[in-house]
């Protein structure tokens, strides 16, 4: 099992990419002192928490700091770091267009560029996540040069994207919206707004099918993929599924959702690093496998809890005429908590058939040759079991059994 912090022990001098994340780390503590000092001003609507983008920074940064210092210029480590190193600069370039903007106009020189900056660079960001990384996971490699068309599109595709959020006249989209887009496009009159979104459009389209297809790199990966390359690509499949199944939860109004979606899509850089690391890689299944568990477990628990709740209430309106009671509550926490364990096994077989066939069946075949070991005392039948035993579970190619005779010689060995 390799340890990822090995890098930093075995490193004999000073490595640049460790002041990469030094930088990161100071210009995060900077943005974090300016919103801590000017968390109140109001700066109107946008989208997600504001300085979100710490977080992504420093997680970004420090897995591909890990990855580098291993695997020198290695494709995935390096866009590791581009992606950290651009999102501490946006949070870092949000806060600087605040206070130059609203805090104290006038004051700090290009306040309103970087606001400009900051409303189409994110694209760049989230698109190099979202279709470029899917392509050169986990070896740094396209699958094969008939690939590069598809880099390329999704290349062309966020450049039209930003450019096209670049010079759409009016407000900002995102930071800022109360101001006006410095240079937005007005060479085509009254229709430069159209023209803009079209650019956006035709971008957006590019990097949808890129994209698409960048996902269907990954699936063509995993379905040819053994041994270590598919354990890295089930972690990364793995930390996607759950970023992706999240993302509407970051469309609401709830801080605390916001934060839940900002730490579940840190875990794809993590899960990214440990894979390309391989450290303890083949824990994945066991993740999975109790993610599948407790989630189901979890959903359907909230839905009896609920249903009983409903139940009990109207049955409790109908008898005595009042709506709520604290009885209820106490009632259904009781159950619920009474349903837990069964529910549980239940749950955790109906996975292991369902996903973990062969798991399930060899834990099976465990299970009955265990009681054949305490019931039967032949050694001939033990032996012939152990074999079948073995055959079935570990499937090998070929199964050899040698016994121990007493004098000390070993017995000719059973096939």
């Amino acid at each position: 099992m390799v340890n990822p912090l090995a890098p930093l022990r075995r490193s004999r001098g000073f490595n640049p990419i460790w002041l990469v994340l030094l930088a990161v780390i100071g210009v995060s503590l900077l943005t974090g002192l300016s919103l801590l000092r000017y968390s109140a001003v109001d700066i109107g609507p946008r989208w997600g928490l504001r300085g979100a983008s710490i977080i992504p920074a420093l997680v970004y940064t420090a897995m591909g700091c890990l990855i580098l210092a291993r695997h020198p210029r290695h494709p995935i480590g390096l866009l590791l770091l581009g992606v950290g190193i651009s999102s501490g600069l946006q949070g870092a370039l949000e806060e600087y267009a605040i206070y130059g903007l609203l805090i104290d106009p006038g004051w700090l020189p290009g306040a309103l560029f970087a606001a400009w900056l900051i409303n189409w660079s994110w694209i760049l960001v989230i698109g190099s996540i979202t279709s470029l990384l899917p392509l050169l996971y986990p070896t740094g490699q396209l699958l094969s040069p008939r690939w590069r068309w598809v880099a390329v599109m999704n290349l062309v595709g966020l450049g039209l994207m930003g450019a096209g959020f670049g010079l759409t006249p009016g407000r900002f989209g995102s930071v800022l919206t109360i101001f006006e887009n410095p240079y937005g496009l007005s060479a085509f009159g009254d229709h430069s707004a159209e023209v803009a979104i079209g650019i956006v459009g035709v971008g957006s389209l590019l990097y949808l099918v890129g994209g698409f297809l960048s996902v269907l790199s990954v699936l063509w990966r995993l379905r040819r993929a053994q041994g270590v390359q598919r354990q890295q690509l089930k972690w990364f499949v793995y930390a996607a599924a759950v970023a992706g199944l999240l993302v509407p939860v970051n469309f609401t109004d709830l801080p605390a959702l916001h934060v839940l979606y900002l730490v579940c899509a840190t875990m794809l850089p993590v899960a990214i690093g440990l894979a390309v690391l391989r450290y303890r890689l083949y824990d994945i299944d066991l993740i999975v496998n109790r993610t599948l568990v407790y989630g189901a477990l979890t959903a359907i628990l909230a839905g009896v809890y609920l249903g009983s709740v409903v139940l009990l209430e109207s049955l409790l309106s109908t008898l005595t005429g009042e709506r709520r009671s604290a009885l209820v509550t106490v009632v259904s926490t009781l159950g619920i908590a009474a349903l837990f364990t069964p529910l549980r096994r239940q749950v955790q077989a109906f996975i292991d058939r369902r996903f973990y066939r062969r798991k399930y069946d060899a834990a099976r075949t465990l299970a009955g040759f265990s009681a054949t070991a305490r019931d039967d005392v032949d050694l001939h039948t033990l032996n012939e079991r152990l074999l079948a035993v073995v055959t079935d579970t570990m499937q090998p190619a070929h199964v050899g059994l040698w016994v121990r005779r007493e004098t000390g010689r070993l017995q000719e060995p059973s096939a």
